[in-house]
């Protein structure tokens, strides 16, 4: 059996001014590439725990509101392909699949493909777990 890596990461500790570039390299190297978008509010806070096992990954992730597309050329051009199962343990978020947009609250489980494009905008905090496989 394979011994899990695990990896954390969090916004403690990065200026003010630095941290939502940061959390933007970060939701890239971890959930495959996307367009953030900067949120209103000055300060963002993000906690980011990565357990990688073979071929699945789960990623536990606490962040404030944010927003961000992965719009179709994106989708296409990914070197990764993967299917996400997404669990909301807190918070809220918006996300858009085929031109509908669902709304994710506390126990709502979402499954999307890398390979789409999709667009996301965290409303309330956010905590949520994904396994990726």
């Amino acid at each position: 059996m394979n011994k899990p890596s695990v990896s954390q990461w969090s916004t403690a500790g990065i200026g003010e001014n630095s941290r939502y570039e940061a959390w933007a390299d970060v939701l890239n190297a971890h959930y495959g590439t996307w367009q953030a978008a900067r949120p209103p509010a000055p300060a963002f806070n993000a906690d980011v725990e990565k357990i990688h096992n073979g071929s699945l990954t789960l990623i536990k992730c606490i962040c404030d509101p944010c927003a961000g597309a992965r719009p179709e050329r994106l989708a296409r051009a990914s070197r990764e392909e993967f299917a996400a199962f997404q669990l909301v343990v807190a918070g809220r978020e918006l996300i858009e699949l085929n031109g509908t947009t669902i709304e994710l609250g506390k126990g709502d489980l979402l499954v999307w493909d890398s390979t789409r494009a999709m667009r996301f905008e965290v409303t309330k905090k956010l905590s949520k777990v994904s396994l990726m496989m």
